[in-house]
């Protein structure tokens, strides 16, 4: 068959931000592997102490979802109701955070999200070491934004603003005013959702929110489909990657006010997966076959925080710089998977490949009120930097915000009902994006919900155009231990 092949050319990568089922399924394997080692220092470390487990350490959340579509995607993916498992347990000297769903479709399947887990111990004075997968709280505006530079983004939904760690070892100790911080891995895990499927040539995932590529091109003045197939995956090459990162933090106090300055830089691999892959054109099954191989990149990421409280009532701000380089290069320690032809843009009758690796510079601020139980926050991000490319079929590269204001409301009222409202607002592409949930205690452990995600994106240009037709409704059952 492969006779019958004629090579058109080389296409960096088909798409960005997923990763295939295969991968997922090598990189599953691998953190459970890591949570054994790490549950077994932790075991050892407990024989030399009196520990008793308390239940105030341990959560478990199972719940029922489904959802409603409001309007009908041009491209949509299988979705069905499903069923969630949440795990979290934390104590002084360990944490392990785990998120499943299992989706209920013609043939069940499910996706899941080690989000933290670590073992950490007090080596002397004020010196902390720890290992195995941690949230960096560096630039804590970023979580709000969903940018997934520094730590790694759940994205087992959209819109969710929950993240996942980095891997490797971690150090931090103080002195005086000063606070140091050190990451070093030799190990690297990306995000793993949400995952795709490839099966005869055509691609399926179970992520509502996965950007699909595309099923057919036209070649010739014909529109012909595109079989798409994954070539051998070299693991240990995505696998065995260095990570290296610091941070200095200065706490001071002004009028008896406490505040911190803190400066940090970054250099490792980028969370998400980048696919470079080989395009043919089969004459044998007159379709165009694309040969898809999963590949890293290396960034640097790096920037200045401050944090300051005001009087009473008055609350608290937060904002800094933060800067994102995708061609930075680091010295020979740090190895970066080179493939070829990585840095090509190609034009043909099948696609349209413009590969992304512009430089970002965002500002944010954020300021955070608390009245009682309820939490409100404001924030703004503004890009700095002239980022013009556009979102196009084989990728989601488009900036997610340029200029734009959120909000973020949290709620506890009488001890049964708990909810959050967040809104986003682009100035620049006048996006608005809209996430509501409202959760009612029946009893103590047994809750139902109710929430709604809305996305309006007036141009192609923005990042959310893609998913401008996938405003849902949702309702959860639960129980709570």
């Amino acid at each position: 068959m492969w006779r019958t092949m004629k090579k058109i050319y080389v296409l960096e990568k088909f798409s960005e931000g997923y990763t295939v089922t295969p991968l997922s399924l090598f990189l599953g394997h691998f953190l459970m592997i890591l949570s054994c080692l790490i549950t077994s220092v932790w075991a050892e470390d407990l024989k030399d102490k009196s520990y008793h487990f308390r239940f105030d350490e341990f959560h478990l959340d199972v719940s029922y979802e489904k959802f409603f579509r409001l309007n009908t995607p041009v491209a949509k993916t299988e979705d069905g109701d499903r069923f969630n498992l949440d795990v979290r347990f934390e104590n002084e000297n360990a944490k392990t955070d785990l998120e499943t769903r299992f989706y209920i479709l013609e043939e069940t399947d499910y996706a899941f999200s080690l989000k933290e887990m670590y073992y950490k111990k007090i080596l002397f004075n004020e010196t902390e070491f720890s290992f195995g997968r941690k949230i960096l709280k560096w630039n804590e505006n970023e979580k709000f934004w969903n940018l997934g530079y520094l730590n790694g983004l759940q994205s087992l939904s959209l819109l969710s603003d929950k993240e996942e760690g980095v891997t490797g070892l971690f150090l931090s100790t103080q002195w005086k005013s000063l606070e140091f911080d050190f990451f070093l891995s030799y190990v690297f895990i990306p995000v793993i959702n949400p995952s795709i499927d490839i099966d005869n040539g055509k691609v399926s995932g179970n992520n509502d929110w996965v950007r699909l590529p595309p099923t057919q091109t036209i070649y010739n003045g014909r529109i012909i489909p595109i079989s798409y197939q994954l070539s051998d995956i070299n693991y240990s090459r995505i696998v065995f990657n260095k990570s290296l990162g610091g941070r200095v933090l200065l706490n001071y106090k002004i009028q008896g006010l406490p505040g911190t300055l803190s400066s940090y830089a970054f250099y490792k691999p980028e969370n998400k997966l980048r696919i470079n892959a080989s395009a043919y054109y089969n004459t044998a099954l007159d379709n165009v076959t694309v040969e898809a191989n999963p590949t890293i990149n290396h960034h640097a990421y790096y920037g200045l925080y401050l944090t300051q409280k005001f009087p009473h009532f008055f609350g608290a701000f937060e904002g800094g710089i933060s800067y994102v380089d995708p061609n930075a290069k680091i010295g020979k320690d740090i190895n970066v998977f080179k493939i070829d032809n990585s840095r090509q843009t190609f034009q043909s009758d099948f696609f349209s490949i413009e590969p992304n690796y512009e430089k970002e510079s965002y500002a944010h601020a954020s300021y955070h009120q608390e009245i009682f139980s309820n939490k409100f926050t404001l924030h703004y991000i503004h890009l700095l930097t002239n980022n013009q490319k556009k979102s196009d079929d084989f990728y989601s590269d488009a900036v997610r915000f340029k200029r734009a204001l959120g909000l973020r409301a949290d709620w506890h009222l009488f001890e049964k009902i708990i909810g959050f409202i967040d809104y986003k607002y682009d100035f620049h592409r006048r996006d608005t994006i809209l996430n509501i949930e409202s959760n009612y205690f029946l009893t103590k452990h047994w809750y139902i919900s109710l929430g709604t995600e809305l996305i309006k994106a007036e141009t192609d240009e923005s990042f959310w155009s893609y998913y401008r037709s996938n405003d849902i409704v949702y309702t959860k059952t639960g129980i709570i231990f």
